[in-house]
């Protein structure tokens, strides 16, 4: 397959005036930009402050509960190998979203 090249012709400055006018151009673009961006972040932070107290409250349940479970599963008694354990957890014990799986003749 071949290769086509298309050549893209830039606007040409023909004065130092143009040069001048484009360079404030750039300046304003900038500051724009890093104004949009600003506003950007403050709307992100605030979004953040009116979540983070029921996200950490999530956290900490989870782990509460997490916690909880693997400790109840580290405590049971364990079965012979012939009838291998009906607990686990899903995703490993590292995971903090790890879920302990009970089956169904598991009390």
């Amino acid at each position: 397959m071949k290769t086509i090249r298309i050549k893209v012709a830039l606007p040409m400055i023909a004065s130092r005036e143009e040069a001048e006018s484009t360079m404030t151009e750039l300046a304003v673009a900038a500051n724009t930009q890093r104004s949009v961006t600003a506003d950007r972040d403050a709307q992100v932070l605030v979004i953040n402050d009116k979540f983070e107290v029921a996200l950490a409250e999530c956290a900490e349940t989870l782990k509460a509960k997490t916690d909880a479970l693997r400790a109840w599963e580290a405590n049971r008694p364990r079965r012979t190998k012939r009838r291998a354990p009906h607990a686990r957890f899903e995703t490993g014990h590292d995971d903090p979203y790890s879920v302990l799986v009970l089956e169904a003749d598991d009390r």
